[in-house]
């Protein structure tokens, strides 16, 4: 799933030929209604279309989009590098299919789907630093490996080059 990342300044060009979408605007109804309608026209019919959003409802944005079963909410939590947990709130008519195309996604950079059902998820002060301390456990753990058996994968398998975390082990 995990393909090339385009730059581009024209949205159409962007989003065309786009397997997922991730909008990350501001958490203002009408900024969010105004690009979920113009990127779900621009992209094709099944790309899905991932709004990040804590406060806004998004069956409310859903219905703004062309194929609304392709929308869901996403949210990182923060902060994201060593919070593995991603929030995925569907709406009344969210197709299986954009969920398993997500799953899929952030199964590939190391993440872990959390179905939101009710109230947003918020992370205490100390629950965020208990994910700091255990991703940073799990950097070192896998760097010794690494030096001491030559390894360049995480404990999972998955491709990890070491050389280049940005994580701060102080």
């Amino acid at each position: 799933m995990m393909g090339n990342i385009i730059l581009t300044n024209v949205l159409t060009e962007a989003v065309k030929n786009a397997d997922f979408i991730f909008e990350a605007a501001v958490d203002d109804i009408e900024v969010k209604r105004s690009i979920l309608d113009r990127i779900s026209h621009m992209s094709r019919h099944d790309t899905v279309i991932a709004s990040n959003t804590i406060l806004l409802d998004v069956n409310d944005l859903a219905r703004y989009a062309e194929y609304p079963e392709r929308v869901i909410g996403l949210r990182f939590l923060y902060p994201v590098y060593c919070i593995p947990e991603v929030e995925l709130t569907t709406t009344d008519c969210t197709a299986p299919y954009a969920v398993e195309k997500v799953k899929m996604l952030l199964s590939e950079i190391g993440k872990t789907l959390l179905n939101r059902s009710g109230s947003p998820l918020v992370l205490s002060p100390l629950q965020i630093e208990a994910r700091v301390i255990a991703m940073r456990k799990h950097i070192k753990d896998t760097r010794r490996r690494a030096l001491t058996f030559g390894e360049t994968s995480d404990a999972k398998g998955d491709n990890y080059d070491l050389r280049h975390s940005i994580i701060n082990l102080r």
